[in-house]
């Protein structure tokens, strides 16, 4: 009775001294390091010629470093040292001094495709779809962002130096014209979590922009004085390999296809997350204006994708897969199974070709299909398995260039 009565005193004290304590401060600066590693398995499947080369590779191996000052400043920098070179991914600074109102400075992704916002840490397939390789990977430049209505609406307004297609870099920008970026998206359950739709989200994004590459310099007698720049992409296939450039050669005059003038953008993209069930779907589709040898036109090129997974043993989100338990042999758990299959497609305008691409070598059109399973052992660890069956049109001197299939493996580790 005697040890009771202690132990209620003391409780009845502690209580009392917690109420009379102010509540702690929070803390000036935060500082969390993070890492992300995918170590990869990239193999084709039924090519005896031995075009596309079976490799293990160290896709990505990202160091970062997030800071928050006084719960109004968020720092993050962001390093790749993957495939034997270093690459600063992110660089900014963004004061949030309410949730609505962002200000983010820096180098950063723009706000344009949907899959290539998502985290590569939880993105479904080994490599994202088609669709991203028509907007930019990262810019540097000034965003004003937020959720208004506790995030039913989302949006961001950019302004970039304006890269290329696919493109990181440069940090610098190449000419005086800068890009107009916009995303707006709706999520209109996104304030009943216990909604069936809660994980809806639909919206769009675009660009505008101008952009001018600079033809090879050669003197009178023919001799090259400067390289050209086309400040144009290149797309690649499911499996890596490059199935599109524009005309290059710096060997007579005006022979490399060059932008030259607007380009925009359009990506209308959204998601469905409910339970296990996931399914994402984006469009994006690039004008721009292109010269070569004193033909000057503007191209259109788009691509689409659907994709559709599902969890077992785990909740499906837009921010990744939660397994309901780790795998833990003792425990007798084993963590979560997610199964995926997409469909995508690339389009090439088809007065792109013969004058500003080379139909033997470029291809037309890309259509592929993807099956994948992840076991996720935990939230930051998973094994993938993914299957690409690419067709194509065009791009060999016989016609279409023959069907790529790859198979992908992935050990992803993050923290």
């Amino acid at each position: 009775m005697r040890i009771r009565v202690i132990i209620a005193t003391l409780a009845i004290a502690a209580q009392a001294e917690a109420e009379e304590t102010p509540a702690a401060a929070v803390a000036p600066i935060v500082v969390k390091p993070r890492g992300l590693l995918h170590v990869d398995g990239r193999f084709f499947v039924g090519d005896e010629a031995q075009s596309a080369r079976n490799t293990f590779l160290l896709r990505r191996a990202r160091l970062s470093l997030d800071a928050a000052l006084f719960d109004l400043i968020d720092l993050r920098v962001n390093a790749d040292f993957g495939q034997s070179q270093v690459l600063v991914q992110d660089a900014y600074a963004e004061i949030r001094p309410v949730a609505w109102f962002k200000l983010r400075v820096g180098k950063f992704k723009s706000p344009l495709g949907l899959e290539r916002l998502q985290s590569v840490g939880v993105i479904a397939f080994v490599e994202r779809g088609l669709p991203t390789a028509l907007v930019p990977s990262r810019d540097v430049g000034a965003q004003v962002g937020g959720d208004i209505a506790g995030g039913v609406i989302t949006y961001a307004l950019a302004v970039l130096n304006g890269n290329v297609d696919g493109a990181t870099t440069p940090d610098i920008d190449t000419n005086r014209a800068k890009d107009v970026a916009a995303r707006l998206i709706f999520q209109p359950f996104k304030a009943d979590p216990h909604a069936l739709l809660h994980g809806l989200a639909f919206g769009a994004a675009g660009s505008i922009g101008k952009h001018q590459g600079a033809a090879a310099l050669h003197t009178t007698a023919g001799a090259l004085t400067a390289a050209s720049i086309s400040a144009l992409p290149s797309y690649r296939t499911m499996g890596q390999n490059v199935a599109f450039s524009y005309r290059a050669s710096d060997a007579t005059p005006d022979a490399t296809t060059i932008a030259d003038g607007p380009e925009e953008r359009l990506a209308p993209q959204g998601y469905l997350y409910v339970g296990g069930f996931g399914l994402l779907a984006e469009y994006t589709l690039v004008r721009h204006a292109v010269t070569r040898g004193g033909d000057t036109t503007k191209l259109t090129n788009y691509a689409w994708q659907v994709a559709s997974t599902y969890v077992f043993g785990g909740k499906n989100l837009f921010e990744g897969v939660q397994p309901l338990s780790p795998f833990d042999i003792k425990a007798g758990t084993w963590g979560a199974i997610e199964v995926g299959a997409r469909y995508n497609e690339l389009h090439i305008d088809e007065d792109t070709f013969p004058t500003y691409a080379d139909p033997s070598r470029s291809v037309e059109r890309i259509r592929a299909v993807g099956a994948v399973v992840t076991w996720h052992w935990h939230k930051g660890i998973k094994l993938q398995f993914n299957y690409e069956h690419s067709w194509f049109e065009g791009g060999a001197v016989t016609g279409d260039r023959k069907a790529e299939e790859s198979l992908f493996t992935r050990v992803a580790t993050s923290f």
